[in-house]
């Protein structure tokens, strides 16, 4: 009976953090997002982020769908994506279904399943900040801070450590 007992109580705690850590949204200081550099030419190297399911569900959930506001992935990009250089310019940042830069097995290990790409042409050396946004219920901004390479480079995870 104790045993049972102890299984219930480990397996209410283990709910409750999977609600405060993954459903609220809450009490994170930091996310990790695979980024991957390549096709450098003229001047300029692409930079892939993914974003997974996972992620992105945390993302939008609490966004609201009023007037005035992001109904579609698209135009939630561009509010809540923010790519700088260093000299503070505003870089576009797309959203897209694919990537040539990464393999399925390389998404699968990074984030699961991917709900979409980022990307965004950086001129390699040169230092960027990126914002990733989640409302949850206030806004929360990731950053990370970077440099662009100087030659392709494989998909590996970001630090975006929250900034407000």
């Amino acid at each position: 009976m104790k045993i049972v007992a102890g299984l219930g109580v480990l397996l209410f705690l283990g709910g409750m953090g999977y609600y405060f850590a993954v459903v609220s949204g809450g009490g994170e200081t930091a996310i990790d997002i695979p980024l991957v550099f390549g096709n450098l030419k003229d001047g300029s190297i692409d930079m892939h982020a993914i974003i997974g399911v996972t992620l992105a569900h945390k993302s939008r959930k609490n966004e609201p769908l009023i007037e005035g506001k992001p109904k579609g992935w698209n135009d939630w990009v561009k509010t809540h994506c923010i790519l700088k250089s260093s000299s503070g310019e505003q870089i576009a940042v797309n959203r897209t279904n694919g990537s040539k830069l990464v393999r399925m097995h390389e998404i699968q290990q990074m984030v699961g399943t991917e709900e979409f790409f980022l990307e965004a042409k950086l001129k390699p050396g040169q230092a960027y900040t990126f914002d990733y946004i989640i409302e949850a219920p206030e806004a929360m901004i990731f950053r990370c801070q970077f440099t662009a390479p100087q030659a392709d480079e494989k998909v590996k995870p970001y630090h975006f450590v929250l900034s407000n």
